[in-house]
């Protein structure tokens, strides 16, 4: 081979090694690294997807279990109190239970602890064993609201019952008076008497 030739030959050599590696380093840049990118991207959002999907499941869970929870006490909380209120109720709520069912009329007018104290006056052996706190005059009578249109008549029947009228208000159909416990179921049984029970204190007019 000629000289020129060898010449001609090693840079006809050369120019298609050189357009080989400029065509690969175009290939490489812009058609694989566009293409590793976007398989990094979709990788990433791939796992981004993953990821949310678990937070999702996660929070699903989460808020099931929350769910039984509630719905496991709302269904376990009131029988175990009710469990609890049988075993250590107190043996006035016994008594009161058994009053309301056998109550009269006159009865149901009267406050329970008003009743109950009846029960000890007259020894009754379902009455509570602890002493019930009333207010008293000196006389023994306790001091109750009457709750009834204030009238006259009501007035005088509580003073023929040998009571002691303490204040009144028309407005508020009530009557403060000191009356005998023994009084009090007569009393109830007037029909403009609505209800009696113990003073919260006298106002005196």
């Amino acid at each position: 081979m000629f000289p020129e030739e060898f010449l001609t030959y090693k840079t006809l050599a050369f120019t298609l090694s050189l357009a080989k590696s400029l065509t690969y380093q175009t290939i490489r840049h812009k058609v694989l690294k566009p293409q590793i990118r976007l398989s990094l991207v979709r990788a990433n959002q791939t796992t981004s997807r993953s990821r949310s999907r678990e937070r999702a499941v996660f929070a699903l869970v989460r808020s099931s279990a929350a769910l039984l929870l509630t719905t496991a006490l709302v269904i376990w909380l009131p029988n175990s109190l009710t469990k609890a209120l049988s075993l250590n109720q107190p043996f006035e709520t016994s008594c009161l239970a058994q009053k309301k069912l056998s109550a009269t009329p006159e009865q149901n007018k009267i406050d329970s602890q008003l009743l109950f104290a009846i029960d000890q006056m007259r020894g009754d052996k379902g009455a509570p064993a602890e002493e019930i706190k009333l207010r008293k005059d000196s006389k023994g009578r306790v001091l109750v609201d009457v709750r009834a249109s204030v009238t006259k008549k009501l007035l005088a029947r509580i003073k023929n019952f040998g009571g002691k009228v303490i204040s009144s208000s028309p407005r508020d159909d009530s009557v403060i008076a000191f009356i005998s416990l023994d009084k009090l179921e007569v009393l109830a049984k007037a029909k403009d008497v609505r209800f009696i029970m113990p003073a919260a204190e006298a106002i005196n007019n």
